[in-house]
């Protein structure tokens, strides 16, 4: 029986919201009516077993690692943020008290590592998730699992641009689910209920295929401008970063050489990745390879959503805040 959970980036809802309000010129009268309106027809289109609504706290434990995480992020000034804000907090007290509705917002976490967290804890006990955001950093947790029958899809839209994105590979799940559910009538509803909610969003949004580990592996290799991390062979400014592109041969050099799954927390990835990297810059600076092991780790430590590498005692409190 397929259990699926509705995971929203609260900050990916009112970004979307108030850049939409903005170029209409009404953000002051009707923001906190469309966050609403947003929130209802994401909740009432699938009967969801628990509704995660996450948002980000004013401050990052990333800064502990990178001072300036995000430092080159400017606002739109042209927007009243404390209004925004001020509306948004609002808008969370009236859905906080709607049925099946949990709403999170942790000291020095992000909403990304809320959303995992969730993801993670209810994929152990068979629960599927639709990530509401447009997060590439939450595309490592798109994956699927036929022994513990969960699923874990991530959409998002731009006006007339729908997208669902999918595990690569995600049709044998769904050919699972049709399997497994061939005469048990128990399970047959809900099941049908879940295939029938994945054809109308496929209906009318475009599917994307993600490989979850290449995908990291890029966001490891390449960095991410947005949140102002660097690709890792940016060991001086003098020297040129790796993007995506660069990282696509840089990832299909590593599964030539090491073919099978990687394992992302291994001290033999850093060293893998490493060698790969002074063969593909073909590099005469100074302890390339030690500078290089260095951002890989730090790039690690930033960007994979996996309590082991927050800082002590902070996964401890993801478990004594989250329900799950």
């Amino acid at each position: 029986m397929i259990i699926l959970n509705l995971c929203v980036d609260g900050n990916y809802q009112l970004y979307r919201s108030v850049f939409i309000l903005h170029k209409l010129k009404t953000l002051y009268g009707d923001l906190e009516t469309l966050l609403l309106n947003e929130y209802n027809n994401l909740t009432n289109a699938y009967p969801f077993h628990v509704i995660y609504f996450a948002s980000d706290s004013r401050t990052s434990w990333r800064k502990s690692y990178l001072l300036d995480y995000k430092g080159k992020r400017k606002k739109e000034e042209n927007i009243d943020w404390e209004f925004v804000f001020d509306t948004f907090d609002k808008f969370k007290e009236i859905i906080k008290k709607r049925h099946n509705c949990l709403l999170y917002q942790i000291d020095s976490f992000e909403g990304d590592d809320i959303i995992a967290h969730i993801v993670n804890e209810t994929n152990k006990e068979g629960g599927s998730n639709l990530i509401i955001s447009n997060d590439g950093d939450l595309h490592q947790l798109l994956k699927f699992s036929t022994t513990d029958n969960y699923i874990n899809l991530l959409y998002n839209h731009k006006f007339q641009d729908e997208r669902l994105y999918v595990p690569r590979n995600y049709s044998i799940f769904l050919k699972h689910i049709e399997d497994t559910t061939e005469g048990d009538i128990f399970d047959l509803n809900d099941d049908i209920d879940f295939i029938n909610y994945f054809d109308k969003i496929t209906s009318k949004a475009k599917i994307v295929n993600i490989n979850n580990e290449e995908s990291y592996f890029k966001k490891i290799v390449a960095g991410d401008i947005g949140d102002n991390i660097l690709s890792v062979v940016k060991i001086t400014k003098n020297v040129k970063g790796i993007a995506d592109k660069g990282a696509s041969t840089v990832y299909a050099m590593y599964k030539q050489r090491f073919p099978n799954e990687i394992d992302f927390d291994s001290e033999d990835f850093v060293k893998n990745l490493t060698d790969i990297l002074y063969i593909y810059r073909k590099n005469k600076e100074d302890n390339f390879k030690e500078k290089v092991t260095e951002n890989i780790i730090l790039s690690r430590k930033l960007t994979r959503l996996d309590g082991k590498y927050l800082p002590n005692g902070f996964q401890q409190i993801l478990y004594d805040n989250i329900k799950i």
